[in-house]
């Protein structure tokens, strides 16, 4: 058994060791604005991002904040109304976004992290979560792994039912091994709202200062520079935080291993 940990943008697996394993009675788990949520976010996890947050929760030992889990609210409302069509998105249903645990959380600090952050959901009124995890690596343009992948054991261990594999694509990876969507390129191409802010989070990332204010010609000439990569889809698990919302059902069975490692589409 093995616990993924994060650590300025780069993933490590910790083995149980010979000291003693996780004591609950060292920590707590407790709502944490989202500042704080998105400092531990940005500084160590591989997306270097914080999507749409709901709720945040951090993981303490004393006065030190050793993890974040953010509760969001994804970027399609299919996500939700998919497999919970009678609950409302955002409210009753939501999608656990991130998990980062520092190298100073024990192991086994993920499973009892989460159970914690489960019953605080359910007496919120959370009915229902959904999370994904990404079985596909990613690497900086270097060759560096930056994402090894990983295929939800956690989630498997913690009751989810396996729900197949979100839809294939293809992502656009910026040197530090970071993914984009297509989408953000169009944002800054018709300048709407948010396009500055997706600009400077690529200038940062080592894409080129736009010469002229022809955004539309910087974008073609960005893409160009991004590493297309095809992704077979993240795979989905749900979890029932209430009977009412009704019985898991025998799905698909869990994946067990990571996508093998795929060429970048040259």
């Amino acid at each position: 058994m093995i616990g993924q940990r994060w650590l300025r943008g780069r993933t490590r697996w910790v083995r149980p060791p010979d000291r003693p394993l996780f004591d609950p009675r060292q920590h707590e788990v407790a709502r944490v604005p989202e500042r704080v949520a998105r400092a531990i976010v940005e500084a160590h996890h591989y997306s270097r991002s914080l999507p749409s947050a709901l709720r945040c929760y951090g993981l303490y030992r004393g006065p030190f904040c050793i993890g974040a889990v953010v509760i969001g609210y994804p970027m399609n409302d299919a996500t939700l109304t998919g497999p919970w069509p009678d609950l409302v998105p955002g409210q009753e249903s939501a999608e656990i976004s991130r998990v980062v645990l520092l190298p100073g959380a024990a192991f086994n600090a993920a499973s009892w992290t989460l159970s914690r952050v489960f019953e605080l959901e359910r007496k919120r009124g959370t009915l229902a979560l959904l999370a994904f995890s990404d079985p596909v690596r990613r690497t900086t343009v270097d060759g560096r792994i930056v994402l090894p992948g990983h295929v939800g054991v956690t989630y498997v261990a913690l009751g989810f039912t396996y729900a197949s594999r979100s839809r294939p694509r293809t992502l656009l990876l910026l040197p530090d091994g970071r993914a984009i969507v297509d989408r953000t390129l169009q944002k800054i191409s018709a300048q709407e709202r948010g396009w500055k802010g997706a600009l400077r989070r690529l200038l940062a990332a080592g894409l080129p200062a736009p010469t002229t204010s022809d955004l539309a010609s910087w974008t073609r000439t960005a893409r160009s520079l991004l590493r297309p990569l095809k992704h077979g889809g993240n795979h989905r698990y749900l979890l029932a935080l209430d009977p009412i919302v009704g019985l898991p059902t025998r799905g698909t069975r869990p994946p067990s291993t990571v996508d093998p490692i795929q060429d970048l589409l040259l």
